[in-house]
């Protein structure tokens, strides 16, 4: 009996020590079934919305719960499957009184809470400094372990990427190895951070980098790879087809089980290659969610992108939220509560950002601010750009919170000179193709979209009617975001405007909450400062001095020139010769940012796909300046005088200057030191062509001028 009993404890004690070995391993890999299913929920362009004002029936406003509301649906996710990966597709911080205050620690604590497990860098995140949010020895969010990633961010000095962020991150689930590889949008982050946080940063190409780094991941054990992007795209609702930067991106990349996108606060639900691609809006006031099964034998199966809409969450009489977050979100508002609860005026109407033409008008709120801009500045004119103005201002109390979200950004307001030319410029680089429009006070101006990109501002006039003489010199005010080159305003990083910078240190956010005050009952209307129109009776137009110096963006329609009466010649402001001069088995460049390319020549006829700077096409025929190309196996008509021949078949033409004035530079940029002016009809003889720019002779030096204004049609 004794041994029988011993025996049965030893026995016991043999279970019990494997009972123990086991609940020390890692999770079983894969189910009773051979498959394992991974729930990945991603999050973007937050912007700090930790609550919400929600205007009620009765006119009162009260504060609607978002990040609690949402931690609570995350966290019952993971419950629900421990296999679950939370994501963030950037611009986490940046744009509420709550976490605008507090440098961001309240989102970071919400998303520590919740276990988010890796970041894309966003544009946004520059906003206050890097260092305000993120670890930048560690590359993680400040006091977690959240890596915040981006492999296409490098440094210019040392050639090499980034230390403040991490290209890829390693998450394990299931005993299975998850890659996250970071971008942000390359073509959209130079021209829309201070450039002052990005001068010595270059944004590559994320498609070749993203390309390499799959197949190592590979190697190393991943059996899951998933794209993690601050870029965006938009579905048309019209047609369904959905375009953009993230689009573009994700027919390049090879390997990747899924692509999470940002930036473009647009909601995006497709597949590309039938991988899932998706962008999840904004503000919270949703998410995407989407599933992937990895299967026995290795092969991955993955679903359908969703988006779980926010907002029958938030709007019920009581919303399930988490307590956790919600004492988080609650300590936020108690922190920053007496001073941004404090009224300081009312608005006598709805201050809203409706424009008042198409694609660029003036707006109610636009004028209000441009006028804000111009007298504290002192200035003869003032400018505010349209993506600085973040919120409508609802009629009635204005608060100092209201005027946080208004203008979240830390800009100051900044004086240059500049000669009435020179006004033009600015003007025309707001309504160029893919321009982001503007806002003004003490002038007004009239536009031609109809007309060629750069050369569409038919009328300005001071606002007393008085017309802006091109020579003389005026001061104009803004902010130092565009006062730098920001928005694609380059006329402010000429040298001959950047002498004159001068920062009035007075920030913009402040002048507003000062204006406010002062008016106590703030009103403001539409003006029709900018409007659309043809062009004015001759010699009421001012001509720029020079054009634009460096390549613009071209995401809008390109503009339709006038067909000629009998033939097909090409108008003298073309860039391609007569279709005799072109054969198929001629090659060209894009000179554009981005280039529509049409079903037909001419703007009537529908977009088809689009053109990126640098690409490369063979040319067709001629028809009224477009250009009938073909890429990658597809074909249609693109505006001729965004095409430049390739280096290799310009070498020895003739070139005409088809501008008013063109800079001659020592660089192929518009950074590249002035060394002259060429004037319209001069002839030079080409040597090359570098980035959109023509080499030539000029006094004896190796010079460069913009090609997009040298018509090389006489030499053919």
């Amino acid at each position: 009996m004794g041994f029988e009993r011993k025996r049965t404890y030893s026995v016991l004690s043999v279970l019990m020590v494997f009972a123990l070995l086991f609940s020390l391993l890692p999770p079983l890999a894969y189910a009773a079934t051979g498959e394992i299913t991974f729930d990945f929920v991603e999050i973007t362009d937050f912007h700090g919305y930790l609550v919400k004002d929600q205007k009620q029936s009765d006119g009162s406003v009260i504060k609607q719960q978002i990040a609690s509301v949402l931690g609570k649906q995350m966290k019952d996710l993971k419950k629900e499957n421990p296999n679950t990966v939370i994501l963030s597709g950037g611009d986490m911080f940046q744009g509420t009184p709550e976490s605008n205050v507090l440098k961001g620690k309240p989102v970071i604590d919400v998303m520590k809470n919740i276990g988010f497990d890796a970041m894309a860098l966003g544009n946004h995140e520059y906003d206050w400094g890097l260092d305000s949010v993120i670890d930048m020895n560690q590359a993680v969010l400040k006091d977690s372990q959240i890596p915040v990633l981006a492999a296409n961010v490098y440094d210019k000095k040392t050639g090499k990427p980034v230390q403040y962020v991490k290209p890829y991150a390693i998450i394990e689930r299931g005993g299975v190895k998850i890659a996250v590889i970071g971008a942000v949008d390359h073509k959209e982050f130079p021209n829309i951070i201070l450039p002052a946080y990005v001068k010595d940063v270059e944004f590559k190409d994320p498609a070749p980098i993203v390309n390499d780094l799959v197949p190592k991941l590979r190697t190393e054990g991943a059996k899951l790879v998933i794209l993690l992007v601050h870029s965006g795209a938009y579905t048309d609702k019209n047609t369904g087809e959905t375009s953009g930067n993230l689009i573009d991106l994700a027919k390049q990349v090879k390997g990747v089980d899924a692509i999470f996108g940002g930036h473009t606060h647009s909601v995006v639900t497709t597949k590309v290659n039938g991988v899932p691609v998706g962008v999840g809006g904004n503000y919270g006031l949703g998410y995407l969610h989407l599933q992937i099964t990895l299967k026995s034998d290795g092969t991955v199966s993955a679903g359908d992108m969703t988006f779980v809409d926010g907002p029958p969450l938030y709007n019920t009489t009581n919303p399930v939220t988490d307590p956790e977050i919600k004492a988080i979100v609650d300590q936020a508002m108690t922190d920053v509560g007496p001073l941004f609860g404090k009224v300081i005026g009312k608005a006598d109407v709805d201050l809203t950002r409706a424009q008042s033409a198409k694609p660029y008008g003036d707006s109610i709120l636009g004028n209000w601010a441009a006028d804000v801009t111009r007298n504290v500045t002192k200035a003869d004119f003032g400018v505010a750009n349209n993506g600085g103005l973040r919120i409508d201002v609802p009629k009635g109390e204005i608060t100092v919170g209201t005027m946080y979200q208004l203008m979240p950004f830390d800009n100051t307001f900044v004086t240059v000179k500049m000669t009435g030319a020179q006004v033009k410029m600015m003007l025309e680089q707001a309504v160029q193709d893919g321009g982001k429009g503007i806002q003004i006070s003490g002038l007004t101006f009239k536009y031609d979209p109809a007309r060629p990109s750069l050369d569409r501002v038919v009328e300005m006039k001071k606002a007393d009617g008085t017309p802006i003489d091109p020579a003389k010199t005026y001061r104009v005010g803004t902010n130092n975001f565009v006062g730098t080159g920001g928005d694609l305003f380059q006329i402010f990083k000429d040298p001959e405007v950047a002498k004159s910078y001068t920062d009035t240190y007075i920030l913009a956010r402040d002048a507003f909450i000062d204006a406010v005050k002062a008016q106590k009952n703030v009103t403001a209307k539409m003006e029709n400062r900018i409007s659309v129109g043809t062009a004015a009776p001759a010699g009421d137009a001012v001509e720029a001095p020079k054009p634009a110096p460096v390549p613009t963006p071209v995401p809008a329609p390109a503009p339709k020139p006038t067909p000629a009466p009998t033939s097909a010649e090409k108008p003298a402001s073309a860039q391609r010769p007569a279709p005799t001069a072109i054969t198929t088995a001629e090659k060209g460049n894009v000179a554009a940012f981005a280039l529509n390319v049409r079903t037909g020549p001419g703007v009537k006829h529908p977009v088809s796909f689009v053109l990126h700077l640098g690409n490369e096409v063979i040319l067709g025929e001629t028809k009224y300046g477009w250009v009938k190309v073909t890429y990658n196996g597809k074909t249609g008509y693109a505006y001729g005088k965004y095409l430049l021949l390739p280096a290799s078949e310009v070498k020895g033409k003739e070139g005409k200057v088809q501008a008013g004035m063109l800079n001659v530079r020592a660089a192929p940029s518009d950074s590249g030191k002035i060394l002259g002016v060429l004037k319209k009809g001069d002839v030079v003889t080409i040597l090359g062509e570098e980035n959109g720019w023509y080499q030539i002779q000029f006094q004896g030096k190796m010079a460069y001028a913009y090609g997009r204004y040298l018509d090389l049609s006489i030499s053919r």
